[in-house]
């Protein structure tokens, strides 16, 4: 009786593994200058993103040249279904925090503003959004 549970719950545990990876959205690219995702400083270079396209709850954002991960919390983000994968940095002053990342068919994550953006921002108004395309 144990075996034949254990077996069940191996296989559920298995569908559902592969049923996520299946569902991963992963979009790659440059990125031209250093920035922020939650408390963490990254500098320029290829960086490739990986959220699961059902939940949306999370995303991988690893350095293509080191492999150093980063993890962050996200919320699900639905747009027009022509958008083309891309990161929208929030940029103020010489600072660019991650804000959104989008994948193919209008679907993406956000990341909340971090306390140093949102002391950033009330400090200095002026801030623009900055587009990097990316690739699937």
């Amino acid at each position: 009786m144990k075996r034949n549970l254990f077996g069940t719950l191996s296989l559920v545990a298995l569908a559902l593994v592969l049923g996520s990876v299946a569902q991963a959205q992963v979009v790659k690219g440059d990125v031209p200058f250093g920035f922020t995702v939650g408390n963490t400083q990254l500098p320029a270079g290829c960086y490739r993103a990986t959220y699961n396209d059902l939940s949306r709850t999370a995303i991988f954002l690893s350095n293509c040249e080191t492999g150093r991960q980063v993890l962050a919390l996200t919320s699900s983000l639905i747009g027009s279904s022509n958008i083309h994968p891309k990161l929208v940095f929030h940029q103020l002053g010489t600072h660019y925090f991650l804000r959104e990342v989008w994948g193919d068919g209008g679907r993406g994550v956000g990341i909340a503003g971090t306390k140093l953006e949102k002391e950033m921002q009330a400090a200095n108004n002026a801030s623009t959004d900055v587009i990097v395309a990316m690739t699937r």
